[in-house]
């Protein structure tokens, strides 16, 4: 996938967003839950692609989500999706419905 895209993120609630000097960046105590990949697998129909220096990447024609893991890469700290063909109300319909709407926040920056 090339070319203009959207992103988001899958913070936990009440996650500390800024904008630092690499980019955005997240300060919880709690975690993405693990079984996040089913809701990117089952409803979103992403494929699994490769884990990678502590980020697991996940595809379909319309979105990319990476995964990224804490130091120890036994939690997920935050989910990043690049949403292409100005799809973004793809992820935001199937968020607003799962099991993970009022646990999780859906960070679309410039919104």
């Amino acid at each position: 996938m090339k070319g203009k895209y959207q992103a988001a993120f899958l913070v936990p609630a009440e996650t500390l967003k800024f904008l630092g000097e690499d980019g955005w960046e997240f300060e919880s105590e709690n975690n993405v839950p693990e079984n996040i990949k089913d809701f990117l697998t089952d409803v979103l129909a992403l494929e699994f692609l490769k884990v990678d220096l502590g980020i697991a990447y996940y595809v379909n024609d319309i979105i990319q989500a990476s995964l990224f893991y804490d130091e120890d890469e036994e939690n997920i700290e935050h989910v990043y999706f690049q949403i292409y063909n100005d799809k973004i109300e793809v992820l935001k319909s199937a968020f607003l419905v799962s099991e993970f709407y009022g646990s999780l926040d859906l960070f679309v920056p410039n919104e």
